[in-house]
């Protein structure tokens, strides 16, 4: 109140602080099923989506993402690129 004469304290405006139990909650939840989306284990932790991701990335420092197989690869791949490096390289 001295400081600014308000007899309510002021709307904060950082992000709510994230408790260690639900951080503790989405380690065990992405210990046990790697795979999950962040909206699944959102949905299972009544937790906001953007939290969990926060959680997993600046907490746990675990980077998610799903990997996407574009192109089957065949046994002879490594010789074509190999070949193709030589090429490369040669000219």
């Amino acid at each position: 109140m001295e400081q600014k004469g308000l007899i309510y304290n002021e709307k904060s405006t950082q992000r709510p602080r994230v408790s260690e139990e639900a951080v503790n909650r989405v380690g065990v939840i992405f210990q046990a099923s790697p795979r999950k989306s962040t909206r699944t284990a959102s949905r299972e932790l009544a937790l906001p989506q953007s939290m969990v991701w926060h959680i997993l990335w600046k907490r746990l420092k675990i980077i998610p993402y799903r990997l996407h197989l574009l192109q089957a690869l065949n046994e002879d791949d490594k010789l074509k690129r190999f070949y193709f490096y030589c090429r490369i390289r040669i000219t």
